[in-house]
């Protein structure tokens, strides 16, 4: 786990090795029960990440950024880990929260990713520019939009 500052957001990020830290209940996480998707730990397109609110540090908070593009993240967490990174190379990613979608058309439920922008407050644009970036996800059942601005299912 290894604080930096990205794009104006203070954060922690996480690799696989943090899962059982988290797990641990050291750290005391919000909804930590509900947030916490351990298969997402591994995948190369996905960190989870803490974050704390502006005005309250306390609680700490369960995201994941989702990167859009093939940064290889593996080399990524190397240079995170020896202060290395740049903020080129977070540009693809996006702050992402865990929650379950339904389809308003069919009505099946998704475990799904989606764009947390409030996060951007600080930097105006930013959160547009990251929308922009995203591509959605449609139903996997229907095809048709889930009306939200959800990057992965799982």
């Amino acid at each position: 786990m290894k604080k930096i500052k990205v794009e104006e957001i203070d954060l922690f990020y996480l690799t696989s090795d943090d899962l059982l830290l988290l797990n641990s209940g050291q750290i005391n996480i919000e909804d930590l029960s509900y947030r916490l998707k351990p298969e997402l730990f591994n995948r190369d397109d996905v960190r989870p990440i803490l974050v704390t609110l502006p005005l309250n540090p306390n609680p700490i908070v369960l995201y994941y950024l989702y990167w859009n593009n093939e940064l290889n993240l593996k080399e990524l967490d190397l240079k995170v880990a020896q202060n290395d990174f740049t903020e080129n190379d977070f540009k693809a990613s996006v702050i992402t929260r865990s929650q379950k979608t339904r389809c308003s058309n069919c009505g099946c439920w998704w475990d799904t990713l989606a764009v947390d922008d409030w996060h951007y407050f600080r930097t105006p644009g930013l959160g547009t520019a990251k929308i922009r970036q995203s591509k959605f996800k449609e139903c996997p059942n229907c095809g048709e939009s889930l009306r939200q601005c959800v990057v992965m299912i799982f």
